[in-house]
């Protein structure tokens, strides 16, 4: 895998890390709206949040992760934060899989793996798993 290759990578990540992050706050401004019913709340988070799976990641049924559940932070407590969350090290599992790794900093730092697929000349977010200490091992983990 060349250079250009792995940026490009980094930035189809990168660029799913951000717009999870303002999608989550747009979340939390839908939330403040009180004119709105329950159901068009949900219907505007889902919606918003099939639109960035669809760019972004592997089409494949998550039943129990995004976008078929919601669920997201809120300020100072975002799951996403580009501004915390940063790339550690990108490895080449195959010709069409690549395991990127974040940490995050902060009060509880973190590390995450993300699995990218290639499909079709085009790279997509399969996975995600959270590295866990008290197990000493990656737990899946929903995107």
């Amino acid at each position: 895998m060349n250079t250009k290759e792995i940026d490009e990578i980094k930035n189809i990540l990168c660029s799913f890390i951000s717009q999870m992050n303002n999608w989550e706050k747009y979340c939390n401004e839908i939330d403040q709206n009180k004119t709105l019913s329950f159901d068009i709340q949900f219907d505007k988070k889902k919606t918003k949040l099939t639109d960035i799976f669809n760019k972004f990641c592997t089409p494949k049924e998550r039943k129990f992760g995004r976008p078929t559940t919601i669920s997201y932070g809120n300020k100072d407590c975002y799951e996403y934060d580009p501004n915390i969350e940063k790339i550690f090290s990108v490895e080449e599992s195959s010709n069409n899989k690549v395991i990127i790794v974040t940490e995050t900093t902060g009060a509880l730092p973190s590390k995450y793996q993300y699995i990218l697929k290639k499909i079709h000349n085009r790279w997509y977010i399969d996975s995600k798993k959270k590295y866990s200490r008290l197990k000493n091992k990656w737990i899946v983990y929903s995107l």
